[in-house]
């Protein structure tokens, strides 16, 4: 039909007439991963995801269901639908791709908090600790798998960190957006 053709970069289904699968798909590598999917699901296909590359080089996404009408052990017949999740794809690639970039520049943060020789450590507003370096664990004697999640009151580290405290809740009372502080001593 028309709407399949289009999907595809024809104007009308009129433009598909003597074409060949390989001839719309243009990809052999996919044509063959369809047709073996196809056989091994008894000549169906139920929610196949599939990434075509179009005409113009862009990518689209699908997912396909296929059900064959069989009939002296020949296919006679079939029903198929295809729609289109370029959009929804799209949006979830870009997702994924965002969090790997995240994941990546923390951890570079870590690495090179935990590469100073100062003792360099972060609190949320509760005061909890979200990170704790290596200068951290060695003068305090402390993991980071140990503090990180307790709060600054859990322990007794002497006077000058009470400073800290009172200062870090009053910066908190005067931000609206809060993020990670560090506080390098």
């Amino acid at each position: 039909n028309d709407v399949y053709a289009e999907m595809y970069g024809y104007r009308s289904s009129q433009e598909l007439k003597n074409k060949t699968l390989y001839d719309i798909v243009g990809n052999t590598e996919i044509m063959t991963y369809l047709i073996k999917t196809y056989v091994e699901n008894n000549y169906a296909w139920e929610n196949l995801e599939t990434c075509e590359k179009m005409e113009d080089g862009t990518n689209r996404y699908f997912i396909n269901n296929i059900v064959s009408l069989i009939e002296d052990n020949k296919i006679i017949g079939f029903w198929e639908t295809q729609v289109d999740i370029t959009k929804q794809k799209s949006a979830e690639l870009s997702a994924i791709e965002k969090e790997k970039e995240r994941r990546q520049s923390e951890k570079k943060f870590r690495d090179l908090a935990d590469s100073v020789t100062d003792i360099y450590f972060a609190m949320d507003k509760k005061l909890n600790y979200t990170f704790w370096n290596k200068a951290c664990e060695n003068f305090h004697q402390l993991k980071s798998s140990e503090v990180i999640g307790t709060s600054y009151y859990s322990y007794n580290f002497n006077k000058t960190y009470d400073w800290v405290a009172e200062n870090f809740k009053k910066i908190i009372k005067t931000i609206i957006i809060i993020k990670p502080i560090a506080i390098i001593t």
